[in-house]
């Protein structure tokens, strides 16, 4: 047997010992000629479905004391999750007063995150982002197709809390919607793998944050190009990377002495970001990487490719520089600037040009006259360099 999400191969499903009640009436046509069942009705008390995986597709799927209650009118579900010895609880109930009103409420306790492994395409990714169990909570109410809908989902790894209105198809915020998950190894192979850069572990969850004004998310027709956020932060706090190729690359060519393992520290300032038409513009964000070098970084990522490609910047501060070179007399904005663009798992950094400034930054500090160099150094009028955001959290 197979599932309709072409993923899950079950080699059985189960349902044991239920007490049902079932009652049918002849349909009736309304008035706008819809077949209405107007006494169906159909009731399951005490029941347990085992969904068994074919070979090592997921885990044995365990649901007791499922109650279901059916009507055209009305759902309501309840079941228990079994795990080992562990229990967790789902109660889901739908009612359909009116043909074009819906109203939802669902509660999860303590849910066991490998049971997901029946949606489609998910593997162990919600055990990876989740942890073990996870719990949530959703209250929908919509008319016409516009409404309010709640979502607030936690586990020991993430968090999201969604207050949001349907209006005319589009999804608006009531609230910021906020989000957070844990770094764990587990994670970083996961979905960091392929990229340039690669976190392994954090002090904190990254998180985020949408502002509530302006958002906009089409829900017919949905694309991820139509979304349109205008104000969001991403917060990584303070990250231990690996110095996989592109990030050793950057510290290679400034020569900065790092700790000799293959991780490395960065504390973020908290990034501002907006999204438009598939394209993610980043702020001019500080890091300060090993405890002692700021660098500054900015840009966009433009996610409508199949891979998505990145057009950045990164700018060695004056004060990274004073500290690997010992270079004196900079401006105190002065920035380094190494281009790097390309698709996110292959990023190329462009240093030819950089190099150049820094082999003339190096050898004035040899001249016997300091201070003499060309003005252009200081400025290149096709690059826009936006201001930093003081102050800094590591300050």
């Amino acid at each position: 047997m197979e599932t309709p999400f072409n993923y899950q191969k079950l080699g059985k499903v189960s349902l044991d010992q239920p007490t049902i009640e079932y009652q049918y009436s002849d349909v009736k046509k309304n008035t706008e000629q819809l077949l209405i069942p107007i006494s169906t009705s159909l009731r399951i008390t005490k029941g347990k479905i085992t969904i068994y995986p074919k070979e090592t597709l997921g885990p044995i799927v365990n649901f007791d004391n499922i109650d279901i209650d059916f009507t055209p009118s009305k759902l309501e579900v309840s079941a228990d999750a079994l795990e080992g010895k562990q229990r967790g609880k789902i109660n889901v109930s739908a009612s359909f007063p009116f043909l074009n009103t819906a109203k939802i409420e669902g509660n999860i306790q303590n849910f066991p995150s490998k049971f997901l492994h029946i949606l489609p395409k998910m593997g162990d990714l919600p055990e990876v982002i989740l942890g073990d169990r996870f719990n949530s909570n959703i209250s929908c109410q919509l008319t016409s197709g516009s409404g309010d809908v709640r979502f607030f989902l936690s586990s020991l790894l993430s968090k999201i809390s969604l207050d949001a209105k349907i209006t005319n198809d589009i999804l608006e915020l009531n609230q910021p919607l906020e989000a957070e998950i844990s770094i764990t190894p587990k994670l970083s192979k996961t979905i960091f793998q392929t990229t340039s850069f690669q976190p392994v572990s954090s002090k904190g969850p990254i998180k985020v944050r949408i502002d509530k004004d302006g958002i906009f998310i089409p829900i017919k027709n949905f694309s991820f190009d139509k979304i349109e956020i205008p104000k969001a932060s991403i917060s990584l706090g303070q990250t231990i990377f690996l110095n996989a190729e592109n990030l050793s690359k950057i510290l290679g060519f400034i020569q900065l002495q790092i700790r000799q393992n293959d991780h490395v520290p960065i504390w973020f300032q908290d990034a501002l970001v907006q999204l438009s038409k598939g394209i993610l513009y980043i702020n001019r964000t500080e890091l300060l990487i090993d405890s002692r070098y700021e660098i500054a970084t900015w840009g966009n990522i433009d996610f409508k490719p199949k891979e998505p490609r990145a057009k950045m910047y990164v700018g060695i501060t004056k004060q990274a520089l004073e500290q690997a070179f010992h270079i004196s007399n900079l401006p105190d904005s002065y920035l380094l600037l190494l281009p790097v663009d390309g698709p996110l798992s292959n990023l190329k950094i462009h240093k030819s040009k950089a190099a150049k400034t820094l082999a003339i930054l190096i050898g004035k500090e040899q001249l016997p006259i300091k201070g003499l160099l060309p003005p252009d150094l200081f400025t290149d009028d096709s690059i826009t360099i936006p201001a930093a955001r003081k102050p800094f959290p590591w300050k």
